[in-house]
């Protein structure tokens, strides 16, 4: 499987975990195979049962603000 943290590399990881999943393999051995946790691994599949095609999409996130707010200068 690809390594890759690109939003294409994320979907073919996915769509990698469906078709594996779909020719019967165990959740554990698909996920050894991906480099990803068992509970990813079943995370995403639940998740593409749920909201069919649309599911392997990156879940929408929250920003989280690490950081001081920088605020704007009077004036």
């Amino acid at each position: 499987m690809t390594r890759s943290q690109s939003v294409a590399g994320g979907l073919a990881r996915r769509a990698r975990i469906l078709l594996l999943a779909a020719d019967g393999m165990p959740l554990s051995r698909i996920a050894d195979r991906g480099g990803v946790d068992r509970n990813t691994v079943k995370a995403r599949l639940d998740r593409y049962r749920q909201q069919g095609l649309a599911g392997r999409a990156p879940a929408v996130r929250p920003a989280v603000h690490t950081g001081p707010r920088l605020l704007d200068a009077p004036g």
